[in-house]
């Protein structure tokens, strides 16, 4: 009998021991899948309420499928993208709605048209022509007298109407329509403007010759020239940004992580151990990301080549880069927006033509 009552009293602990295990696992999974994500979508709200749009992005990603922290993610993503670039030159947006311009060349003509611009919501510099969002949903264009370009209609966007965010590649312009669908116009060698079929389109990015589009589900969905397997993106999953770089494409996980696919010459694609990262930028042989504590994390372009282009390649300069709130990469060089509404380069014709700048004074 004193076996039988020890034995009984032994299965008691061990099975109170496994309820113990049970309640412990259930409280972790209740913690991970609905505490910690309420936690941290009520902090991402207090965090952009207070002004500190980074912060608010970082923690949104976290707890992007709590309630409609997808919406926030997108819609902070193109709020802070207030700098864009190219091979011929960047463009910036003032908080009042105009813009700036800083190239190789003077193009005063160009540019007279474009200090015209007012309530412009977001820009797009394209191989040959910028393109501005206006907040009606309308969009201005302005084409650059290269004689290596040529007119394709790239700036035939006269017509659009209900426009929510727009994208620049090489001589053609893609624009996103508020019910999800894409519009297109420019040149089509590639099919890179072959875009009418798409639906349920949250975000879009074009590189020189291809487009990506990212879908409400997180999946992506691409067209045009595919050399380097650029457009090879049906299995990526989970992704709330994309950034079309010259012959690589890069997207941003909702955990923050990033994925890419294409051309790894100069290390462009080397983003795998990446983490913590709120938003990317391909750009011709670099790609470029900003992280959750305001600094970036860089990959691509050889010192050779950068030297060549008269950039500065140190790399421990960029490391060194603080409170920096928007990036973009550019063709061998990269331009990051800082909290103030400056801007740091690596372009050392570049520094000159915008150490005036404030985007947001």
């Amino acid at each position: 009998e004193g076996f039988c009552a020890m034995l009984k009293s032994c299965n008691r602990k061990k099975s109170l021991i496994v309820l113990f295990s049970l309640l412990i696992l259930l409280l972790l999974i209740a913690t991970k899948m609905f505490i910690l994500p309420a936690y941290r979508y009520n902090c991402a709200v207090k965090a952009l309420n207070a002004g500190s749009k980074e912060q608010a992005l970082s923690l949104f990603m976290k707890s992007y499928r709590y309630k409609d922290s997808m919406q926030y993610i997108r819609q902070l993503s193109r709020s802070m993208q207030v700098v864009d670039s190219s091979q011929f030159f960047t463009v910036g947006l003032n908080s009042d709605g105009t813009v700036l311009f800083a190239g190789d060349e003077d193009y005063a003509e160009e540019q007279a048209e474009i200090k015209k611009w007012r309530d412009i919501k977001a820009v797009a510099a394209g191989e040959g022509h910028i393109v501005g969002l206006k907040s009606d949903g309308t969009v201005l264009a302005v084409d650059f007298n290269l004689e290596e370009l040529q007119d394709c209609g790239q700036s035939d966007v006269g017509g659009w109407r209900d426009i929510v965010e727009v994208s620049a590649g090489y001589q053609f312009t893609v624009g996103l329509k508020s019910d999800g669908t894409v519009v297109a116009v420019g040149k089509n060698d590639y099919g890179q403007c072959d875009v009418s079929g798409w639906q349920d389109i949250v975000s879009v990015s074009c590189g020189p010759n291809h487009t990506l589009g990212l879908k409400a589900n997180g999946r992506v969905v691409a067209t045009g020239q595919n050399g380097e397997g650029q457009c090879d993106v049906k299995l990526w999953r989970n992704i709330v940004a994309v950034s079309a770089g010259w012959t690589h494409s890069v997207g941003l996980k909702s955990g923050g992580r990033v994925t890419a696919a294409g051309s790894n010459y100069t290390k462009e694609s080397a983003v795998t151990f990446w983490n913590n990262i709120v938003s990317v930028s391909a750009g011709a042989s670099e790609t470029i990301a900003l992280k959750t504590d305001g600094t970036i994390a860089y990959t691509g372009v050889v010192k050779s080549e950068a030297e060549a282009f008269d950039v500065d390649f140190r790399y421990q300069k960029l490391m060194e880069w603080k409170d920096i709130v928007a990036v973009s990469a550019g063709a061998r060089y990269v331009v990051a927006v800082k909290a103030d509404g400056t801007i740091e380069t690596n372009l050392s014709r570049l520094e000159s033509k915008t150490d005036s700048w404030q985007l947001f004074g």
